[in-house]
């Protein structure tokens, strides 16, 4: 019997998908009817283009535009005000709409794709008001912005406290809770969830797809970094170790594609042109998947600074093309993809770099570091991934018969 679900996807700022988990909300959506799930979808507007090009086919309940998301990426406090009223919008909005959504969906559970308000405030309502089940997904756990060391104060205060408050709904009201780690299913643990409720559901790549990539770039580059533009992903940690790598490989050159932060970008611009590293480093923002993988399979390295992690998708896209990755040492890491990363202490660039020149030197490591994350990786293959989650979701639904009450106040 094909389970239904709605999928909250209700956070997303811009056209484009760009970090982990948005990637693998992608993902996985594609590949569950192949796992007797029929998802249904609740997305802003201006994603939808951007998901159905990405290949999603499915039913898409829409969310309107307030007219400056594209805009919205926590660069000052005016962005930061309206992505306070997108959110807020996006919340009420769906509120008010998950009566008919699940009425003309039929779901038999909600499924929310992060810990963001517009996610979660709408699965509770759908909790509380009809009695579906809800499940929910914890990506990673926000430190304190007293903790935290990267971005603003008044962004990462702001972040911090949505997730707290999304965690109380989560906590409360979601039959099940799907974690990447063991260390965010330590924290939640630590917080009161209950322990029947955590699953751990790895995120996945696809291996095939990968394989077929092009890998063909004219200019190869010596180490590549791929991700969003943030504050805490540490780019300008990338740029800053950079100007060590070059005082014992002059020439070597690193390239930086993803996008985000435009303020961050053009910051990291001028950083790059203040330490005369235009030779060295070019910033290539937002590319097409094609060309960012001619850039990544043509690299000797695939480097990421990121401060916190809840899984690392672009790491494992690396490996899966052979690339040796160098990170700093993150827990997930260890657990995820021990033996097959390069790991240096968070924040120390002299030992970030001092392990780029080693491994740009070391043909035989970066060799056996290639062997080893192909291999590594093989156990994160999309489709294995999405079995697992498919199966998950049934058997916290395997109730259904005698809970669908709900379908009376349709």
């Amino acid at each position: 019997m094909e389970l239904r679900i709605l999928i909250f996807f209700n956070h997303q700022l811009s056209r484009e998908v760009m970090s982990g988990g948005e990637k693998m909300f992608l993902e996985v959506s594609k590949r569950y009817g192949k796992f007797g799930v029929n998802a249904s979808c609740a997305v802003p507007e201006i994603a939808v283009e951007e998901l159905m090009k990405e290949g999603l086919r499915t039913r898409f309940f829409t969310i309107p535009c307030l007219g400056f998301e594209y805009n919205s990426y926590k660069d000052t406090a005016m962005d930061a005000l309206k992505i306070a009223l997108v959110f807020t919008f996006r919340t009420i909005y769906c509120s008010l709409m998950i009566f008919k959504w699940l009425r003309e969906s039929r779901a038999d559970c909600v499924y929310s794709t992060g810990d963001f308000i517009p996610d979660t405030v709408p699965a509770m309502f759908a909790r509380l008001l009809v009695g579906i089940k809800w499940i929910a997904v914890i990506h990673h756990i926000i430190e304190s912005p007293v903790k935290r060391r990267t971005g603003s104060t008044l962004s990462n205060t702001g972040a911090y406290l949505m997730q707290r408050f999304s965690f109380i709904l989560i906590k409360y009201f979601a039959a099940g809770v799907f974690v990447k780690n063991e260390g965010v299913r330590g924290s939640l643990l630590g917080m009161g969830f209950k322990e029947k409720n955590l699953f751990i559901i790895d995120n996945g790549v696809d291996l095939k797809r990968i394989e077929g990539m092009p890998s063909d770039y004219p200019r190869p580059f010596d180490a590549c970094y791929i991700g969003r533009l943030s504050a805490s992903k540490g780019v300008g940690d990338l740029i800053n170790i950079w100007g060590k790598v070059i005082e014992s490989l002059p020439e070597a050159r690193l390239a930086i594609i993803g996008g985000g932060s435009r303020r961050l970008e053009e910051e990291k611009r001028e950083t790059v042109r203040e330490m005369n590293l235009e030779r060295n480093i070019e910033i290539l923002g937002s590319l097409s998947d094609e060309e960012a993988y001619r850039v990544r399979k043509t690299s000797k390295l695939s480097l990421s600074c990121s401060y916190e992690e809840g899984w690392g998708i672009t790491i494992a896209e690396s490996l899966a093309c052979g690339v040796p990755c160098i990170v700093y040492n993150l827990p997930v890491y260890e657990e995820k993809f021990a033996g097959a990363v390069e790991t240096v202490p968070k924040g120390d660039f002299d030992a970030f770099a001092g392990a780029v020149v080693e491994i740009l030197k070391d043909k035989g490591k970066r060799d056996r570091l290639s062997r080893q994350g192909r291999e590594v990786v093989k156990n994160y293959d999309i489709d294995n991934v999405v079995r697992r989650e498919a199966g998950v979701i049934k058997g916290i639904c395997s109730g259904l018969k005698e809970e669908k009450k709900w379908e009376k106040a349709f």
